[in-house]
Order: C-alpha cells, then structure tokens, then sequence
C-alpha cells in the first residue's frame, strides 16, 4: 500500500525526530502535550482490540494515524524531560545570592596557555552560609597558575561565586555556542581565576565511564612510551583511543584541507574497520551465527570502552550492534530499517543526538555508502585486483562525500577537492595503523616485541602526516569561503537524490525536479546578496577591541576604535562567518595588510569617520582636555573607548548623536553602570559586550542586535 510499509524503523524514526524537533522550535504547556500522548496511546489501543475480530486492514489507516501522532508527541515529551533545566530543582532555577557551588568535575580539562574550562555537575550551593542540594551543569573555566595543579575528571571542588546563563552569539553569523551547549544540558557558564576554587576530594571510580576513563588513560600512556615523534603519537591517540589534546593546529588543518580529517574522529569509519577485521577472521564462524555474533559485539563494545566510552564511538558500535544483531537473528532484515532502528535506539537514550553534528554525519555516510555505492561500483570493471580495490575504495569515500556535502558545506564552510586522492591512500592506512594501535596495546605486556610495533607505527604515520601535509600544499586543494543557509542545505539533499533518480532510473520527474530545486536554491541566493546591498554599519562584540566595519555590496572596511588591534583568530571565528553569509570570502590577510579607506578626522579626544552620509564619532582619550566645542557638532554614532566617559555629564552639551555605543574596552562593571545611567535618559545606547553586535543598517535606519 505504502512505499515503506516494509521499513518500521523507519517510519517510527521520521516521527520520532519530528516531535524532538517540534520541542527545540515550539514551547507548548507539557500538561497539553502528555494529555494528548496518553489519549492518542489509548485510542490506538482501543481501535486495534477492537479492529481485531474484523478486517484489521480496514482500520490500518486511522491506526496508523494514531500511531504516527503518538509517536510525535513521545519525541517531544523525551526531549521535553530530557532538557534538565525543566527539572524543579536545577540551577536555573535559583533566585537567591549564592556564595558558593560545589560539584564534581565530569570531563577532562582543555586548556590553552593561560586558561582551562571544564564541566562541573553542581550538587550543591551556598545560600545564607547553608548548603542545599542542587543539579545542573556549568561549563567552568578559569586561568591557570604554575603553583596550582589543574583539576581533572573525577575531582571534587567548590567555587567561590556562581555562575550565569550563557550569552547566545553575539556576532552576525557566528557559531551558536550556546545552543551547542544546550544540547549537552549545559545552561550556565562561569569565569573564574585560579584562587577562586579549591579541590576538596575525589570521586572513587564508581560507574562504567569511570572505569573506561581509566582504560583509555592506561592504554594512552603504552603509546606515548612506545611512539616518540609527537606529531606521529598524536594521530594514533586520536585513530586508537579519540584522544585530540595531542593533535596541532596544523596538523588538523592539513587534514581538513585534505579530506580525511574523520580518520581522526573514532566514529563509524573506526568501528567499521574492527568489524572487517572480524568478518575476515571469523569466516569459519559464519554458519554458527549466535557464536559469530557475541564474538562481534564483545570485540566491538571493548574497543568502545578503550576509547573512553565517548557519544561518537557509542553511536557508531551501536549501530553495528543492531547489523550483527539482525544478521545473528536468521531473517530477511532490510539494512535501511536496520540503520533506522539503531537511530531511534540512539534518540530514546538521548534525543539530544539528533542535533549533534558527529550524529547526522555518521549516518549521513552510512546512507550514502548503502546506497550509492552499489550504484557506483558496476560503472568501472577492472580486471586487476588491485585497480578494482583502489575503485571500490574511490566508490565508498566518493559515496560517503557525497552524502555528507550538504552538511559539511552548511557547518564547515569549505569543500576539500582531492578528497579521492587522500582517502585513497588513507582509509587503508587507518586500517593498517587502526590494527597495529590495537596490537601495540596488545603487546604492551612484552616489552621488546612492543617496540618494534611502535618504531614500525612511527614511521608509518610519520611518512603518512607527509603525505597529508603535501596534498593540503597542493594548488586549489579546497574550496573555501562557502557558505549555505540552513534551508539551502534542505534543498541540495533533495537535489542530490533527485539527480541520482535521474541518473540512474531515468525518470523525467527526476529532471523536473531537479529544475525545481535549481531555481529555489538560486533565489534564495539572490536573495540573500539583494540584501547584502544595503549599506551596513557593524560595532563588533570582541573582548578589549574596539572594531568597527562598513560594508555594501562587495564593499568592505573594517577600523580599530580602541584596544588591541583584531587579530586572526578573533577575525576567524567573529567577523568571517557574517561576512560568509553575505557573500564576502575576505580573509585576515586581505584585512591586515589593506589601509582603510574610510575619510576620518583626528582630534585631541578621538576620531571621526564618515562613510555615505553618516558620521561616527569615537571618544577614546583620558586626560584634563576641555570638551567643551565651539560649534554644535551633530554624529550619527557616538562610540566611547578606553573610559573616556564614566559619567553622563562627561559628555559636552553641544555634541549631539542618535546612538551610542560603549566600547568593548570598557571595564564590565564601569560600562553597565554607565549603561543603565543612560538608559534612564531614554537614550539609544548598546553595549556590545552584553547586547550583541551593534548593526546599523542605512537603508531603513534601524539598529539590530545581535542576541535580542
């Protein structure tokens, strides 16, 4: 009757995901939604006892209604009690002046030079000089001191203060770090120095993560004893046990830049190698299938507990449980419903998965194997075995790029373009040093034979890091500066699969179709550049720098107002992304070796830029000037830098503006004082550190910001 009448799994996944999408987009009053889950549960039960003497297909549509509208709702009540602020005794919650907050540390700190974040599950507060029990995460983070060992997963602390609700992208265009949080169950943040926390004790080891932590650790020191080149040790921490910390900045980018940088991801691919492995050793064991099966899942769900029982490796050996599982049960089992199921599996645990970018990717190139690559690989016939091994390793990573370009294009903004070439030579290595990681470990136990793994595995993965690295240094080895709205990733995943129907089922609705979506993605494109025309005004939120940019078309001048001049990283991950958005591939380079062109007027006190009519003027200087100007003086921004201002009456009478802004060189506590001050007078003032970005458009004269 229905197309997918024979894939279940699949039909309860589509509405499942459904309801959890429903909850991140919609608050509806859970009374309502759980009144009418338990209605629809009863009605579906009361139609088919009472379908059944009779015809059940005749009942089947209305049942399956029902169905579909229950499983909808149960996706949004398990997102809804999944989400932890919703529980009566979290952190959110608290009204009261806390003094202090007590937890457990939950994750392994990361750290940069000066400072290192972690995550503390909070049990406890102090309100009044009492302790009261408490749930919630904070995401802690704090600097460093050399007399001062850093804490570590397990460690119990108390910090001195509390913590705030995490501030949503402050910049145009940026990465959402607090909805990434968000979907950790991680709703507050605090910034700390070093004597503001005390470790009081350690949590025993006491639950299985715990347990897999410690093995991780253990087998992570037995490769760093038997690896000596750093880089080369790095890698395998990260093919072996998901360990990144000893993973350079370099030497993720030339994987990036090359296209296999989920080699050092443990993910599917991984996972998907140990199962090779024991299909090709375990032949003999195929006709008893039980056997076969709990030897798979042991091996499996081991390799999983090495590498720290992480969310990635747990996703990707569950859904290799459920295809050993359908194939140790003796039936027919489609691998679409298969996959589906251990999907659904993965979302009643935790329907946080679904907005999880390691989930939508892994499964995203499992499809496009399953499906594309038995449609690529009778194309080529080659009667050299190795021609056809290196063609079918170039139909499975040509099937999984495919099938995950739309995501990676919409998250990553870049495309690698000799993808083919690298995962050519690299998915055989990553079985190769994946194999003789685990054999490394393995051996540990005998000292000399473990030495001559880890000098072969040295110089493995050393020749192969150069490898990498020359095809990142190949001309035109990336597309970069892509960018995709969310809609637009939408509308290539259908237009990937309406040019494979035309391709290879020769349907003509294919190609009207593909017509379609053509003309809806480049709309939207045209429409998102027809908006990029307007004349902008940009006052970025950056920490101690003032930056301001004037933008238009293909146009683009950035100036420094006060602080430290925008170095690259800030430029990277605040200002690059909005300029994406609008069609602006501009790079630091371009911005730090280009002069502004923008006409500016110095004067004792700071300076004024005019750009099409508008003039903005910075007040950045301290000192006993008289401010006091001859003439009225009328600007359109008034921008003040360095606490140039620290009262109202600061300001001269005669100087005039519609909008002012305190610069992100304020100190905190000095720019919302002087914050609330003028928003008393009813004057348009923003501060962006604590607003969002500030962002004039000149065609219709209104201020945007960025997190209201």
């Amino acid at each position: 009757m229905f197309i997918w009448i024979p894939y279940p799994f699949i039909r309860f996944l589509l509405f499942f995901s459904l309801g959890i999408l429903a909850h991140s987009f919609y608050a509806i009053d859970v009374a309502i939604v759980y009144t009418l889950f338990v209605v629809a549960l009863l009605a579906y039960a009361a139609g088919y006892l009472l379908a059944r003497p009779k015809n059940h297909l005749v009942s089947a549509p209305s049942l399956g209604i029902l169905a579909f509208i229950s499983l909808f709702l149960g996706g949004y009540l398990r997102a809804y009690f999944s989400t932890e602020k919703n529980w009566p005794d979290h952190i959110t919650h608290i009204d009261e002046q806390v003094s202090f907050y007590a937890g457990e540390i939950v994750e392994l700190p990361r750290e940069n030079e000066n400072r290192f974040n972690t995550t503390v599950m909070v049990t406890q507060v102090n309100i009044d000089g009492k302790w009261q029990p408490i749930s919630g995460k904070v995401k802690l983070n704090s600097s460093k001191s050399s007399d001062k060992p850093m804490p570590t997963r397990g460690d119990l602390i108390i910090v001195h203060g509390f913590a705030y609700p995490i501030k949503p992208s402050m910049n145009p265009g940026v990465f959402d770090y607090r909805a990434y949080l968000e979907g950790q169950n991680i709703f507050m943040a605090d910034f700390v120095m070093s004597d503001e926390w005390v470790v009081y004790g350690k949590k025993p080891q006491r639950n299985l993560i715990d347990y897999a932590l410690f093995a991780q650790a253990t087998c992570a020191k037995v490769i760093r004893k038997y690896i000596d080149d750093s880089q080369a040790e790095g890698i395998l921490l990260a093919l072996v046990l998901g360990l990144k910390t000893g993973l350079d900045d370099s030497l993720q980018e030339a994987y990036a830049t090359a296209g296999v940088i989920h080699i050092l991801a443990v993910s599917g691919l991984h996972v998907g190698i140990i199962y090779s492995v024991l299909l090709l050793c375990l032949r003999w064991l195929r006709r008893k299938m039980i056997v076969f099966a709990t030897i798979c899942l042991v091996v499996l769900w081991a390799f999983a507990f090495i590498t720290g029982l992480s969310p990635s490796v747990m996703r990707a050996a569950t859904m290799f449980s459920f295809i050993v599982v359908a194939k140790a049960w003796g039936r027919e089992t489609n691998i679409y419903n298969t996959i589906a199921a251990s999907a659904f599996f993965l979302l009643l645990i935790n329907p946080f998965y679904l907005q999880s970018v390691g989930f939508q990717l892994s499964y995203l190139a499992v499809l496009g194997i399953v499906f594309l690559y038995p449609k690529f690989y009778p194309l080529v016939y080659f009667q050299s075995r190795i021609a056809d091994e290196i063609w079918k390793l170039m139909c499975v990573s040509l099937s999984a790029q495919l099938a995950v370009f739309p995501l990676t294009t919409y998250y990553f903004n870049q495309f690698p373009l000799y993808f083919l070439l690298a995962n050519i030579v690299l998915v055989p290595a990553a079985f190769v040093m994946l194999s003789m990681g685990l054999t490394l470990l393995a051996s540990s136990f005998i000292p000399s034979l473990a030495t001559m793994v880890g000098n072969l595995l040295n110089f493995i993965v050393s020749y192969l890091n150069h490898f990498v690295f020359w095809i990142s240094y190949l001309p035109l080895s990336r597309l970069s500066g892509l960018y995709v709205s969310g809609w637009q990733t939408f509308i290539l995943m259908i237009l990937l699969l309406a040019v494979i129907v035309l391709v290879y089922y020769r349907r003509l609705h294919g190609m009207i179709l593909i017509m379609v979506l053509c003309v809806m993605f480049q709309s939207s494109t045209l429409q998102r550049l027809w908006k990029a025309q307007d004349r902008v005004i940009t006052y970025y939120s950056i920490g101690h720098r003032g930056t301001i940019s004037f933008s238009q078309g293909g146009f683009f001048d950035m100036v420094n107002t006060g602080g430290d001049r925008i170095d690259e990283q800030s430029f990277k991950y605040s200002i690059q992304p909005g300029l994406l958005r609008n069609g602006r591939n501009i790079t630091y380079d371009q911005i730090a070796k280009a002069s502004s062109s923008i006409p500016r007027l110095n004067f004792p006190f700071g300076t004024i830029w005019v750009w099409n009519g508008y003039k903005i003027m910075v007040l950045d200087q301290v000192g006993d000037y008289n401010w006091d100007f001859e003439n009225k003086i009328d600007v359109d921004v008034l921008i003040l830098e360095h606490e140039a201002v620290k009262i109202k009456e600061d300001i001269p009478g005669n100087l005039y503006y519609k909008y002012l802004v305190i610069g992100n060189t304020y100190k905190y506590w000095t720019a919302e004082r002087l914050f609330a001050e003028f928003e008393k007078e009813q004057v348009q003032v923003f501060h962006p550190l604590t607003t969002g970005a500030f962002v004039l458009n000149l065609k219709n004269k209104e201020v945007s910001l960025q997190n209201r």
